[in-house]
């Protein structure tokens, strides 16, 4: 049984005497080391070696002689017609030195295939290191890119408002710079008045034109502070919905910015459109507001279009579950099931060339596939349109 074991076995087996001469050769190592067994037995195992493993060698049974064991020693071997090979040598140390085996039992196995197979993988290593490093730049080119579509697309929204925003903000202007004209005019009368008190007693008439004029400045100072105030919320507006500081995930009230778009849009729609808002308090949740505005934003501007004159939209907002709930309801002309399949593809749109991009809505899905949120829209033809914003709500930052 034993000497079958050594003649059939395909492990590679050597014996050794103390001087590190072959005793015994195993079918295996002669394959292996490309002579005969009988050619083996007898050779001084160093005399397989290349010159630069022959010091390793005799280091190795020293320590087999040593320890009783030496694993897994990487040599390279000599064989002939052959570049060197590399083979992985393991030394026991026999009890019985006068072993007619001999002193040494060493098993070798060739790991050169194992090596280069290695040498490959980290060749392919590095390419994928490579490769990965360049789709991270790409990425980062491509978030670049995404953050200025966006600020682009944000841009174009207040466009479409630019000429409602510059209406509302000069209505109060315009009265302001009334007002203090009326003030300037009034000044020398005033002044007349003053000159006429310091004469003597004031005369009915310069009584009565002084709480005149008391109370034209009371009801100038209440209007300019209307108007200020006026033209204070819509500079918020504009700030809340424009600034690029919002573009970080932070935790937020999304009432805030969809108030604050409200204020916006109402700017350009005057009397045609009625605002119907129905917003219930909503908890603070971990988002990017300023892109979830142009969504609101977005929403608005297509209802707003899907109504060719007097409408109403109706705008809901409030928490359910693990959600916060967006629901813009318009009268307005309403969409086909065909046109309802093509929404949120890039350059798609229902309005005339030169009044539309196509792109507000795909990049409104963008953003709110990127907070893990949908966005539905139910339609028929001449029945208005629901569209619906569900944000999930996080209490804490998460990786992305």
């Amino acid at each position: 049984m034993t000497h079958s074991l050594w003649e059939h076995t395909s492990t590679a087996i050597l014996s050794l005497d103390h001087e590190g001469i072959i005793r015994t050769a195993n079918p295996a190592s002669a394959a292996l080391f490309g002579y005969s067994s009988n050619e083996l037995v007898g050779t001084a195992l160093t005399n397989l070696l290349d010159a630069f493993s022959r010091d390793k060698a005799r280091a190795m049974l020293v320590q087999a002689t040593t320890y009783g064991s030496a694993l897994n020693w990487e040599l390279d071997v000599q064989i002939p017609g052959h570049p060197p090979k590399l083979l992985s040598f393991s030394v026991d140390c026999l009890e019985n030195s006068n072993s007619s085996v001999g002193d040494f039992v060493l098993t070798c196995c060739d790991i050169s295939t194992q090596l280069e197979l290695t040498a490959r993988l980290a060749s392919v290593n590095q390419q994928l290191e490579g490769a990965l490093l360049d789709l991270e730049k790409t990425h980062h080119k491509l978030q670049e890119t995404q953050t200025q579509l966006v600020q682009s697309e944000k841009m174009r929204s207040l466009g479409q408002l630019v000429s409602g925003v510059a209406h509302e903000i000069n209505n109060p202007l315009g009265f302001i710079k009334n007002n203090l004209t009326l003030l300037s005019e009034a000044a020398p009368r005033l002044e007349l008045i003053r000159r006429a008190a310091q004469i003597g007693p004031l005369s009915e008439k310069d009584l009565k034109s002084f709480e005149n004029f008391l109370e034209d400045l009371r009801e100038i100072s209440q209007e300019n502070l209307e108007g200020l105030t006026r033209i204070e919320s819509i500079v918020l507006a504009l700030r809340n919905f424009s600034r690029l500081d919002e573009a970080n995930y932070k935790l937020a009230d999304l009432s805030e910015g969809l108030l604050s778009t409200l204020r916006l849009a109402h700017t350009s729609i005057e009397n045609r459109i009625h605002l119907d808002v129905k917003m219930e308090p909503l908890p603070l949740t971990y988002c990017q507001p300023g892109e979830i505005n142009q969504v609101f934003m977005n929403l608005l501007l297509n209802a707003m279009h899907a109504i060719p004159g007097k409408g109403v939209i109706t705008i809901r907002a409030h928490a359910e579950n693990d959600l916060i709930l967006f629901e813009f309801q318009d009268n307005g002309t309403g969409m086909s099931p065909e046109v309802l399949t093509h929404l949120g593809e890039p350059f798609f749109t229902t309005r005339p060339v030169g009044e539309g991009t196509g792109l507000g809505l795909a990049i409104s899905m963008g953003i709110v596939n990127r907070h893990h949120g949908r966005l539905l829209f139910s339609s028929q033809p001449g029945q208005g349109t629901i569209a619906t914003l569900e944000i999930p709500i996080r209490h804490f930052q998460e990786n992305r």
